[in-house]
């Protein structure tokens, strides 16, 4: 495997940029989008979902579904698709680093998981990006021998 080191760094410097990008625009949409279809909205419980938890973590599946189909455009290469986690990972760490999560005693377990759940959703969901631009790119790619 050859190493061009101008190429790698080219692509952290993209790679900071875009986490950047994605990191602010993540915290100024989802304060829209939660402002939109949670606050000041009563939800019933049923079951252990926690109504707010889903719709805000709805949001970040669509935001880092298309943040990673967007890493992988902009990065290329046959590892783009581990840019694309780290992405999201590096946006869950700092919105983690972040976060104060308050919890009274005796709270049950399923409101560890909705909260600290929504950690592992940017990363899950730029990989599904990543993974779809990667097909799009093998289709596109297999009709352009197809018809040349």
């Amino acid at each position: 495997m050859n190493f061009d080191v101008r190429t790698i760094a080219w692509k952290v410097a993209i790679f900071i940029v875009l986490t950047i990008a994605a990191y602010f625009c993540d915290e100024i949409l989802r304060m829209g989008w939660n402002s939109a279809l949670v606050y000041d909205r009563l939800f019933s419980t049923s079951i252990g979902i926690n109504w707010p938890a889903v719709i805000s973590a709805s949001f970040d599946v669509l935001f880092f579904y298309a943040f990673g189909l967007l890493t992988t455009a902009a990065l290329g290469g046959s590892r783009n698709i581990w840019w694309a986690v780290a992405l999201g990972g590096v946006c869950s760490a700092i919105r983690f680093h972040f976060t104060r999560h308050f919890f009274y005693s005796g709270e049950n377990w399923t409101r560890y998981v909705w909260t600290y759940g929504v950690y592992v959703v940017p990363p899950v969901a730029a990989y599904l990006g990543a993974i779809t631009s990667r097909a799009l790119n093998a289709r596109r790619g297999s009709q352009r021998r197809l018809m040349g």
